[in-house]
């Protein structure tokens, strides 16, 4: 994999966990070209990992993560979350 572009840097997102501990997250986002190799899923934070284009729609578990595909499909500017 090579990264090809920053895309932005958010800090805009806040979570409340079920202990009641919240946290501000940030997440930094990167265009990515896929070059060769394997990805590799470390089994335990992460169970799979797969290239998917925006036009597949992915549907991301984190609601964050899920905002910035939705605004990358309307070509709004980054951390714009409409």
């Amino acid at each position: 994999m090579a990264v090809t572009a920053l895309i932005g840097v958010d800090s805009n997102f806040h979570h409340t966990f079920p202990s009641g501990d919240q946290a501000q997250i940030p997440m930094t986002l990167y265009e990515v070209k896929q070059t060769g190799g394997e990805l590799r899923a470390d089994g335990d934070e992460t169970l799979s990992l797969a290239f998917v284009p925006l036009a597949d729609n992915p549907k991301m578990y984190n609601v964050q993560h899920q905002l910035v595909i939705e605004q990358l499909q309307r070509q709004a500017p980054y951390g714009w979350f409409f």
